[in-house]
């Protein structure tokens, strides 16, 4: 009987020794899985970041009057205009669709330039807001 114990506790630390280095590396693909999961998350925020910047950039080059009261909407392929010889920004790959909503502010000279951007048709990612006023001439200011 002591033969048979001895032989099934060295199967089961050969089935022990066997499985560990499985458990191990099954730990560090998932690891590693997290870690580019979380690095793609990453390159999507920076770039879309990226984008809104450059984005309310163009809708402050055109200024208080260049600027016209709407919504629009922009694809990958399609709704971007030119202020003069500027193209506006491409969306980044990966994104759906961006909304533009400039509005006029009641009671004061200013505007409202509101731009959201789309990761699917109906999911929100991220939006973000710019004030464009009036220029007040030399002299005049505050």
């Amino acid at each position: 009987m002591s033969r048979e114990r001895a032989r099934g506790s060295t199967n089961l630390g050969a089935i022990t020794f066997a499985a560990l280095p499985g458990i191990i590396a099954l730990t560090v693909l998932a690891a590693l899985l997290f870690g580019l999961t979380q690095a793609r998350g990453g390159q999507d925020r920076a770039g879309a970041a990226a984008w809104a910047q450059a984005e309310l950039d163009y809708l402050h080059a055109q200024g208080y009057s260049g600027l016209a009261t709407g919504t629009r909407t922009l694809t990958q392929a399609s709704g971007r205009t030119t202020y003069g010889q500027i193209s506006e920004p491409t969306l980044p790959p990966g994104f759906d669709h961006a909304v533009i909503s400039v509005r006029a502010l009641p009671g004061v000279a200013e505007k409202q330039a509101i731009v959201t951007l789309y990761q699917a048709p109906s999911v929100i990612y991220a939006t973000v807001s710019v004030y464009v006023g009036r220029p007040v001439p030399p002299g005049r200011g505050m």
